[in-house]
């Protein structure tokens, strides 16, 4: 069995991950991705992000549609910091035949090493790096690949997936300043946001 992992806050959920998601799971003949979205992320304030359980519902919202994404809520159900590794390392003793692989956006694998124990998220998972679709971006995340994989003797691939600029942040800003996020996230994302009141304030 094939496990791929998207993680992050999630706050919220778009088309973008959505998008990553998918390449990486036809591109890698992925038999599941879960989304693990973050409870207490170390490099984020917690007053920041919105409750867990809303995140949730709206990733349970996003990825319904598709039956091999599912929701994993490991990470939120716990008190702990969400390290990487830690959650990597309950996901190998849960599924102890499958393969694991770990997706991450093209930012992350400049700052991995600064991560806790990186060694140990390189040995328990392939890192598979989405990255945008121009020559000189390739090139540059090439070279940092085979930088790491030097370094700490793991494997690193690239997802090929269409180059869609979307951020999390930027849909708060615009439910902030009552712009449309239309084509940015599912419509029952939108909804939900929209019901609930979410983000109006900027937060």
């Amino acid at each position: 069995m094939k496990i791929g992992i998207m993680g992050g806050t999630f706050n919220p959920i778009h088309n973008g991950h959505l998008i990553i998601a998918e390449q990486a799971r036809q591109e890698y003949q992925l038999d599941l991705v879960l989304f693990i979205p973050a409870g207490v992320p170390p490099h984020k304030r917690q007053d920041s992000i919105l409750d867990s359980s809303l995140r949730c519902e709206m990733i349970q919202l996003a990825i319904q549609s598709n039956p091999h994404f599912q929701l994993d809520t490991r990470e939120v159900d716990s008190q702990e910091i969400s390290y990487t590794y830690l959650t990597l390392g309950s996901l190998s003793e849960q599924y102890p035949d499958a393969k694991l692989y770990f997706i991450m956006g093209e930012d992350s694998i400049y700052a991995v090493s600064s991560w806790r124990r990186p060694q140990d998220i390189f040995t328990l998972a392939t890192i598979l790096v989405a990255t945008r679709n121009d020559s000189s971006n390739i090139s540059r995340m090439e070279s940092q690949i085979c930088k790491i994989t030097k370094q700490y003797s793991c494997s690193l691939e690239l997802i090929h997936s269409p180059s869609v600029m979307i951020s999390s942040s930027d849909i708060r800003s615009r439910v902030a300043n009552n712009q449309s996020i239309r084509y940015l996230v599912p419509d029952s994302v939108a909804q939900y946001i929209n019901d609930h009141d979410l983000y109006k304030n900027g937060d």
